[in-house]
């Protein structure tokens, strides 16, 4: 089974430091559901200003985990917001809601090899 990111990518970034992933990783667990239920009320109401606003934010913090599906799929949504299509955004974001609980999971997993 793969990863849901790139473990070398990430641990060069992070300059194998594992107190700063676990922030990292703190801050995923406490912001990303915000973002998501934001997308999802932007999604309900059609108003996608809210969309594409969360989906940036949420890309540039899975970004830093080199979640490059996460980073994708977060991509698709931000376009579909700022294209007004909420319907793709709203697909998307279902396939997105897994990919993070995924990505956490295996981070929190790196973290307890590596403490």
């Amino acid at each position: 089974m793969s990863l849901p990111f790139n473990q070398d990518e990430l641990l060069e970034e992070i300059d194998n430091d594992m107190e700063f992933l676990e922030e990292l990783i703190d801050l995923l667990e406490s912001d990303a559901p915000a973002l998501i239920n934001n997308i999802k009320e932007g999604v309900d109401s059609s108003h996608a200003e809210t969309v594409w606003q969360n989906a940036h934010a949420l890309k540039s913090m899975v970004g830093n985990f080199a979640a490059h599906n996460a980073h994708a799929m977060s991509f698709i949504i931000e376009q579909a917001g700022r294209e007004a299509q909420l319907d793709k955004a709203g697909t998307t974001l279902e396939l997105l809601e897994k990919e993070i609980a995924s990505l956490l999971t295996a981070l929190n997993q790196l973290l307890e090899q590596n403490s």
